[in-house]
């Protein structure tokens, strides 16, 4: 192969769950011990469908492409309105030429047409990120704190590195989402 190593080196996991006493709220820690990139994620989820993700990850080793979560969406909300850093995509060393601001778009208005598909579509600093269908009343909204970076698209990172050209690319099924403290 080419050196590329896909995997996060987790080793172990753990999860303890916990009910408040009152049924208000649900308390779930994950714990991942590995060689890479260890981390905690703790989920507080409320009886009104908020979710907190509460994110501690530990680095141990250079060079890793992306820390951060990586989530997948239906593929109906595909409209999108966020605000981070845009309207065209950014990186945390090329993100001083677009503005903060709220922008509206789709998924697939996110891709990059490149002649060798690879991660693409970042948006650096994000502060919340909605995503709606078009006849739905519903969505996904999404509010971080920190040093936050995001990407949609109709793409997971295996088809996008197995992939030569983009015209080769059949977009999946689901929204591939990732929310990166960190990227190479």
């Amino acid at each position: 192969g080419d050196g590329y190593d896909s995997s996060n080196g987790v080793g172990t996991k753990s999860a303890t769950f916990t009910l408040a006493d009152d049924g208000s709220k649900a308390t779930v820690i994950v714990t991942a011990a590995g060689t890479k990139c260890p981390y905690t994620l703790t989920y507080t989820i409320y009886n009104s469908g908020v979710v907190l993700v509460k994110a501690d990850l530990k680095p141990a080793v250079a060079d890793l492409r992306r820390i951060g979560m990586a989530m997948q969406f239906p593929l109906a909300y595909k409209d999108v309105t966020y605000y981070a850093r845009g309207p065209w995509s950014n990186y945390v060393d090329r993100k001083t030429g677009s503005r903060l601001g709220v922008y509206t778009t789709t998924v697939s208005d996110m891709f990059e047409e490149l002649t060798s598909p690879q991660s693409c579509g970042n948006h650096e600093d994000l502060r919340y990120l909605v995503l709606k269908g078009p006849t739905s009343e519903k969505g996904f909204k999404i509010e971080t704190s920190g040093q936050v970076a995001f990407s949609l698209l109709n793409y997971d990172d295996a088809t996008l590195r197995a992939t030569r050209h983009c015209w080769d690319l059949t977009a999946g099924s689901k929204i591939y989402a990732h929310f990166d403290y960190m990227q190479q």
